[in-house]
């Protein structure tokens, strides 16, 4: 009787951690709401992440990436997601350390790129003070 209930749940305990450790295969959809969406980002790539009300702070150009970034925001699949490139970034935003709250999707990035930032599309951004 006691073997039989260890075997249980330690199947049971299997299956939860497989079920836990499989990527989702569910897609992201893309949705228009009132800040500019991105028109330069290719049709094939994927929204693999969406940040909802995120923290960061905005980096001007120079040093490892020639364009403004955000640093800052949530994990990705259990790794640090370093800095994001948002291509609808508004002019408004566009100076160093600006502490930031923000939205938007993580697109997917291949192994052929040379990147110095992950491609973000903002779905919103306001200043923290």
């Amino acid at each position: 009787m006691y073997l039989m209930k260890t075997v249980k749940i330690t199947a049971l305990a299997s299956m939860i951690l497989l079920m836990g450790a499989c990527e989702s295969d569910e897609t992201i959809e893309r949705i228009k709401g009132d800040f500019p969406l991105c028109q330069n980002i290719e049709p094939e790539r994927k929204i693999v992440a969406q940040f909802k009300e995120a923290d960061g702070f905005i980096i001007a150009p120079g040093g490892e990436c020639p364009a403004f970034t955000i640093s800052g925001g949530p994990d990705h699949q259990y790794k640090k997601v370093n800095l994001l490139a948002p291509c609808n970034l508004p002019e408004s935003f566009k100076e160093n350390n600006i502490e930031v709250t923000f939205s938007g999707y993580l697109y997917e990035t291949f192994d052929t790129e040379d990147i110095c930032a992950q491609i973000f599309e903002l779905t919103s951004i306001r200043r923290r003070n």
